[in-house]
């Protein structure tokens, strides 16, 4: 199997998607090391881009003659990338697929979310334009095959179109084997609690701060959170989303700013050594195509407290607490709760979280691509 894989991500810090892009090459090439992988890029890898097997995969960096969009270079270059290095299989990990085949090779995509049907007011404009509607819809329509990262996502895609109910795909996705417990030394933890301004004892958010995120009900609840068990929150996460709405409730003169910290992006290294000190990760999300972070927290032995809705249930039910609905009291009680209950803290950090191995997808997409 020859795979040619889309690789604009990982020109751009990897985040998100582009994390995924990572991971899910690593898989294939330690899972499946009979497949020729060729990674296509419109320019040279980010220097934060880390973890990529370079000695098992060869790198295609064709930028175009003229200095454009990535997005027009996914359509007007691409193809003839796929082409050159005979691909069996172009897969987008990014949704979109070029508007046009120039050889006999099948697609793949995958579909990490619906925010572009459900949640597009959220957008950017520049963003809205580039996977708008038709953009997808034409994607999705032509795909020979569809990787969908969960069973939510399949579900509310297969709403949108109905025909993909009878189409064979793949459901599942992971997090980086990096994401693990790990022992830290007093004095190194020390310095990360100083660095923050957190006690021994802290709750985590990881995340954008895009509306849907609901980071703004989360933080309105952190005072009184805040004064019942002395526990801050930590919010880790890139800006660039418009309206979120944070800014006016921390700037009100009412609001203990006491109670919530803010560090922006940091390191994959530093994120983990976080999930190891929380005393639990902490979403209110309004809909999430997966739950990454609440995957993350898992692998890493925090116990997740996250909103009973979208992906979330599904990949935290039976190893996390799931809270239904928005009273404010109802959230503050369970997030207290929860934090002065020892037993009940233990008890969720050692989920059984196997079926969210790389070793059983990467092995369901060979049977998928096989057949």
């Amino acid at each position: 199997m020859r795979i040619v894989i889309d690789g604009r991500p990982l020109v751009d810090r990897p985040v998100g998607i582009g994390t995924y892009t990572i991971d899910a090459i690593r898989a294939i090439c330690r899972y499946l090391p009979e497949w020729k992988v060729v990674l296509a890029l419109p320019g040279p890898l980010h220097p934060d881009v880390e973890g990529l097997p370079l000695d098992k995969i060869e790198l295609a960096i064709e930028p175009l003659p003229f200095k454009t969009k990535r997005f027009v270079w996914m359509h007007l270059k691409l193809p003839f990338i796929a082409k050159k290095y005979k691909a069996d299989i172009l897969w987008s990990t990014n949704k979109l697929l070029p508007l046009f085949n120039f050889s006999s090779y099948k697609t793949m995509i995958t579909l990490h979310d619906v925010v572009w049907k459900e949640y597009r007011s959220t957008m950017s404009n520049e963003l809205s334009i580039r996977i708008s509607s038709w953009f997808m819809d034409n994607s999705i329509n032509k795909a020979d095959y569809i990787w969908y990262n969960s069973y939510y996502t399949k579900g509310r895609i297969e709403h949108y179109f109905p025909k993909l109910r009878n189409m064979k795909s793949v459901v599942g996705d992971g997090c980086n084997t990096r994401f693990q417990r790990i022992e830290i030394s007093p004095s190194e933890k020390q310095q990360i609690l100083d660095k923050y301004g957190v006690q021994d004892g802290f709750l985590l958010f990881v995340g954008s701060l895009e509306p849907r995120k609901n980071l703004t009900f989360l933080v309105k609840q952190m005072p009184e959170i805040y004064k019942r068990t002395s526990q801050k929150l930590l919010v880790v996460g890139a800006r660039g989303w418009k309206n979120n709405g944070i800014s006016e409730i921390i700037n009100n003169p009412s609001f203990n700013k006491e109670s919530v910290v803010f560090a922006d992006f940091i390191s994959n290294e530093l994120l983990v050594k976080l999930y190891n000190m929380a005393t639990c990760y902490v979403s209110t999300a309004l809909n999430e195509g997966f739950g990454m972070p609440q995957l993350e927290a898992m692998s890493c032995g925090c116990p997740v407290i996250t909103a009973n809705n979208s992906a979330m249930t599904e990949v935290a039910k039976g190893r996390g607490i799931l809270v239904d609905g928005w009273d404010e009291q109802t959230w503050i009680n369970t997030i207290c709760e929860t934090i002065e209950n020892k037993t009940k803290l233990d008890s969720l950090r050692n989920p059984d979280i196997s079926e969210y191995s790389w070793e059983r997808i990467i092995n369901d997409v060979k049977k998928l691509l096989n057949e």
